[in-house]
């Protein structure tokens, strides 16, 4: 998913649950003020759980590809001068 689209989508997700917790507790204007903070904070909780997971998931695919061969490259190194 594009980076657009992923915000888009949240800002809906996140408009429409909001307006679902006005409309349940309209009678109690604090209650649906608390609940909507609550629910804000648990998606984006949960967003940012996704990102830092997705990030780390990229670097280490990043490293494992960068450094694998480096790390061969050493240990031929180092197998030669042993022979050496």
């Amino acid at each position: 998913m594009k980076r657009r689209t992923k915000l888009i989508a949240f800002t809906t997700l996140t408009a429409a649950i909001f307006t679902l917790l006005v409309f349940a507790i309209r009678s109690d204007w604090s209650t649906a003020v608390v609940a909507s903070c609550v629910f804000y904070a648990l998606i984006v909780s949960v967003f940012l759980a996704a990102q830092v997971f997705g990030f780390i998931a990229s670097h280490t695919h990043y490293s494992e590809s960068i450094e694998a061969p480096k790390f061969r490259m050493l240990q031929e190194e180092e197998a030669e001068w042993a022979k050496s």
